[in-house]
This record gives structure tokens, sequence and C-alpha cells, in this order.
């Protein structure tokens, strides 16, 4: 990556990409450990109820929705937990962005961008 100048749109998207992978390791390293390796998740894990799966790097989840007409990045999220500053951040930014709209539609907002995001990134 470069050191100076402006970005380009990939070089964004990628930057983006590192964050979501930095955010799920700093919260979800044991997780993504067991997964490199093949192993179990620990039963106290707060992924392990969910389909979970890595892809490109980024930690994913499936549920209800694997038979919907949509995407396979819609149907398998990324995950980010609620509690880390990024996530804040993230949220408050797309809030402020879309003109205070409510959260709920923030939340699809930001879903969609991610998987846009994560999804360029990793071609």
């Amino acid at each position: 990556m470069r050191s100076s100048g402006e970005m380009d749109a990939s070089e964004l998207m990628e930057a983006f990409a590192h964050w979501i992978r930095e955010v799920q390791r700093d919260c979800f390293g044991p997780e993504l450990q067991a997964l490199r390796r093949g192993n179990p998740l620990p039963c106290e894990s707060l992924v392990a109820r969910f389909n979970h799966f890595l892809d490109e790097g980024h930690l994913r989840i499936g549920g209800r929705i694997q038979f919907a007409d949509l995407s396979r990045k819609q149907i398998y999220p990324i995950l980010l937990h609620g509690s880390h500053h990024f996530t804040a951040q993230l949220i408050m930014q797309t809030h402020i962005r879309l003109h205070h709209m409510v959260v709920s539609h923030c939340a699809v907002v930001i879903a969609r961008g991610i998987l846009d995001t994560a999804g360029a990134a990793g071609n």
C-alpha cells in the first residue's frame, strides 16, 4: 500500500477489508485460529451456535436464510462484534451519512457495503 497521496477505490476497499479482518481477529481470535486449523470452536464461543466458516480470510455466518433467493455473500454475512469500537464508528458514520436514518436501515446499508467491499477486495 502506498504511504502518501490519495487512495483509489480498490485501495479503499482493500483497506476496509483489512480492518474487518483486524476487528475479527481482535474479537474472534480463538475462533479464527480453530477454523484455520480445522478444529471445533470452543463451547463458550459466541460464534459456535451459528453456521460459521472462513471465506477469503473473513469469518462469515449462515442461518435460516440459506435457501433465500439472495447472493451467497448476502446469505452468509461477515460477522462483526457489536461492542467493538470499529463497529460503533461504522454505525455512527453510516447514520450520519444517511442523514440520521433509523438504525435498522443503517444496519442494512452497512451489511450491503461490507458485502460489496469484502467481495471486491477478495477478487
